[in-house]
């Protein structure tokens, strides 16, 4: 088994989080050193930031599907490093890429560093478009 962080789309109500079905949910916790960044609202994007947080999602992984994820993630243009979580070391797939400010439109800075909670704030948003009084 391999231990990996996931902030994004592989988390708990996630797009991909079906990937993670194998996988032992270890626990949650915010991290310090990465800064978060949606891409047109579908694909959250971390670059490290020693003065920001991001939500993770720690899991123990198996190998084939860490191997089939890394793949994913890396043929995306993520890079893999290793955090320190309180559930011991763990992998974790960021972008090395340091202005993200200087990207095409579609780039926004997600503040509280959750992609669950801007994914459901998001929604509410769309929601109340809809409401009819």
């Amino acid at each position: 088994m391999h231990k990996i962080a996931v902030y994004g789309t592989l988390r708990k109500s996630g797009l991909y989080d079906y990937r993670m079905k194998h996988s032992v949910y270890l626990g949650k916790q915010n991290i310090k050193g990465f800064r978060m960044y949606s891409f047109v609202d579908w694909y959250p994007i971390v670059v490290k930031d020693k003065h920001s947080n991001i939500t993770i999602e720690v899991y123990k992984m198996p190998e084939g599907d860490f191997h089939n994820t890394a793949k994913m993630e890396m043929s995306a243009g993520y890079e893999l490093t290793t955090v320190v979580t309180e559930f011991g070391e763990a992998d974790l797939f960021f972008m090395k890429y340091k202005d993200m400010n200087k990207m095409k439109e579609g780039i926004k800075l997600i503040e509280n560093g959750d992609w669950i909670k801007y994914l459901r704030a998001l929604s509410e948003a769309e929601e109340s478009r809809h409401v009819t009084v």
